[in-house]
């Protein structure tokens, strides 16, 4: 039909990059592509090869032997109360792998023993493959295959707190993450990412962890997770043992203050079915920071926890749930001086049924942390004599959402 020849034309149209005046080979929309095929590529290389497609493609990378170097990125933001800090990063301008979609240009560059590639189309079309290799260093180069989809490949989130660097990603059915490892405590500074890439469900099971903890919190050295729904959630101590997470990939975070540093994490993980995570209903949610809770709440319905008065130091609620509990917010009012930046006196702050942290909520500005599933705990710390309204919330237990369908 003469739309669809007219969208075809319209998605390859951004898809032919000035630097690629003509391709080796046009494939269609099923195909692999192995460059070189034995050997190492040559220096000067500049070669480029486009896959034509009106639906989702989705890439199943099996070999990245490109070179890399390493430079120095600023870690940011910088001002009078958070200094400067820098990580080491990689720089593909030497030899890399130019991936164009609809959506613009990534660079993949490095080796096997780094990462296989994790990108995939973020929009339907077209892919342009452009190889560029300087005159220095030569490697046996990359390997892929595609295929269409129905749907959109699973979600592969860019995370600007890892700058898109990350010192391993995972790709197995299994895997142990040890991270300094060998009894060796951690550097100070750190902004450290690792990537588990799965299309089922990821299962960890943390064996070690041990950060530089504060009873306030996950403020000095903690671990994010960032799911494939894009909910971050923040450990720092055990009782954590075992998260089971949505279907798709995870991106962990590691960061550690200028203090002091301890041995780590120890995290084994399992990537298996397709399946939505469940909570057994007599599992009752405990906290070390909260051994004493105050009131059992209903399931769903409305909290407020009252005036905030000095005879308070640590309050305690718990909503047992099954499933989901989505919140919404009401009021906040705590208090929140401009040098305590970080809520040091007067906080809430909610511990998830893996006794996964929210961040402290203080101030007047409403929060949007959404917990995982599970039972969930409302604390309250204070240590100020002022009173303010406290925090006022409505909230339900609901069912578990629908499975999606796996692409195919």
């Amino acid at each position: 039909m003469l739309w669809l020849q007219l969208l075809h034309a319209a998605l390859t149209l951004a898809l032919d990059p000035p630097e690629c005046t003509s391709y080796i080979a046009v494939y269609n929309s099923t195909g692999s592509l192995a460059y070189p095929t034995s050997g190492n590529y040559p220096n000067n290389a500049d070669r480029c090869w486009k896959i034509t497609s009106t639906q989702w493609l989705f890439f199943d990378w099996t070999k990245l032997d490109i070179e890399d170097h390493y430079g120095c990125v600023q870690r940011g933001p910088c001002s009078s109360l958070f200094p400067c800090g820098y990580n080491e990063a990689k720089d593909c301008s030497s030899d890399r792998l130019e991936v164009y979609d609809n959506n613009g240009k990534h660079v993949i560059c490095g080796t096997q023993a780094g990462a296989l590639p994790a990108w995939q189309p973020s929009a339907q079309g077209d892919v342009v493959l452009r190889f560029v290799s300087d005159a220095s260093n030569v490697y046996t180069g990359f390997a892929v295959s595609w295929k269409e989809c129905t749907l959109p490949p699973p979600v592969i989130r860019s995370y600007p707190a890892c700058y898109e660097t990350y010192m391993d990603t995972f790709t197995g059915g299994s895997g142990t993450l040890a991270y300094p490892g060998g009894g060796l405590n951690y550097k100070a500074g750190l902004n450290t990412c690792w990537r588990i890439l799965c299309n089922g469900q990821i299962s960890l099971t943390f064996n070690v962890m041990d950060f530089e903890t504060s009873p306030m919190g996950c403020i000095f050295d903690y671990l994010e997770i960032y799911d494939s729904e894009g909910v971050v959630h923040k450990v720092c101590k055990m009782p954590v043992r075992k998260f089971e997470f949505p279907p798709g990939d995870l991106v962990l975070r590691f960061v550690s203050d200028l203090c002091t540093q301890n041995t780590g994490i120890d995290i084994s993980y399992t990537c298996g079915p397709w399946a939505w995570p469940a909570t057994p209903a007599a599992q009752t949610l405990a906290h070390v920071d909260c051994p004493v809770v105050k009131a059992e709440l209903a399931p769903s319905g409305t909290f407020t926890s009252g005036d905030i008065v000095s005879t308070i130091s640590t309050r305690c609620w718990r909503i047992s749930c099954a499933s989901q509990i989505q919140i919404s917010y009401l009021s906040l009012d705590t208090y929140n001086a401009n040098s305590e930046i970080a809520c040091k006196n007067q906080f809430f702050i909610f511990y998830s049924h893996n006794g996964v942290m929210s961040d402290r909520m203080c101030g007047t500005t409403l929060p949007t942390y959404q917990p995982p599933r599970g039972d969930l705990i409302i604390g309250l710390n204070n240590v100020v004599s002022s009173i303010y309204n406290g925090l006022v919330i409505s909230y339900q237990c609901d069912g578990s959402p629908e499975p999606m369908a796996p692409p195919d």
